[in-house]
């Protein structure tokens, strides 16, 4: 997925979701489940997938929309700047 659709790394699902967004429910879901036996191999596998989506600039919902929020904040002060129309000079 990475390589072939690399765009999709902080892709949101219908429910607003990240894939790390996604991978850390299953995550905990998994430390509530009654796969005891295997749960804590799921859940390492769950974590090691988590840390390749940041490492590929993956984040959750949570910090894309902190992000949005803080671009947004950057054209703000953009617009504010006094603007010179020097083509007329």
């Amino acid at each position: 997925m990475l390589k072939v659709v690399p765009n999709l790394i902080n892709h949101l699902n219908i429910y607003n979701q990240t894939p790390i967004d996604v991978a850390q429910k299953r995550c905990y879901e998994t430390e509530l489940s009654t796969w005891a036996p295997y749960a804590h191999e799921i859940k390492e596998s769950f974590n090691q997938l988590i840390i390749l989506f940041q490492q590929h600039g993956g984040k959750t919902a949570k910090q894309l929309e902190h992000n949005k929020k803080e671009d947004q904040k950057i054209i703000n002060k953009i617009k504010a700047l006094p603007y010179n129309d020097y083509s007329r000079e």
